[in-house]
């Protein structure tokens, strides 16, 4: 009996050895392998980042959640990063190009007005964003924009997020 008890916590001792090295490794990334698509920012220029993460409930917003944003809520001056991935099982249909945006901001009335020095030139015509497929990185640079709420909207099938642009130096002052 004894032997058997010896053996039993033998192969308890190995296996809880083995569970636990197994756990202490860290992964190597370089090995791993991926199908994910990811825009990749120009190496000239430095990503920026979103001093925190928090998200706005969207409204009237069609498919908000293919434009990736690291925030929905931005201080005056920050650099906006965004982009436009097709996440759906549909084709969208893009009548620009090059592929645009435009910036809306909100006025008082709750109605939507182009901000100003947003607006892109285009030529019209119709391209498709596949289903997988995405747009490269934008950058919009807010240093001279009036802090309210904003809204992206897409030249394809009207894709739109909204986000909220804040003066920080008002929020300190208080």
């Amino acid at each position: 009996m004894n032997i058997g008890r010896t053996k039993l916590s033998l192969m308890i001792m190995i296996i809880c050895i083995v569970l636990v090295a197994g756990c202490t490794t860290k992964p190597v990334l370089d090995n791993q392998t991926s199908n994910t698509t990811s825009p990749i920012a120009s190496q000239t220029t430095q990503p920026s980042k979103a001093l925190y993460k928090v998200t706005i409930m969207q409204t009237n917003n069609r498919h908000a959640e293919f434009i990736k944003m690291d925030s929905d809520i931005y201080n005056k001056g920050e650099i906006i990063e965004f982009y436009l991935v097709n996440e759906g099982s549909e084709t969208l249909t893009c009548y620009s190009i090059p592929l645009s945006f435009q910036i809306y901001r909100q006025i008082e009335n709750n109605s939507w007005d182009f901000a100003p020095g947003t607006v892109q030139t285009k030529i019209d015509y119709v391209t498709y964003l596949k289903p997988g497929e995405s747009l490269g990185i934008r950058r919009l640079i807010t240093t001279d924009w009036i802090p309210g709420r904003y809204k992206i909207v897409s030249d394809c099938d009207g894709v739109s997020r909204e986000f909220i642009l804040r003066d920080i130096r008002n929020l300190t002052s208080k």
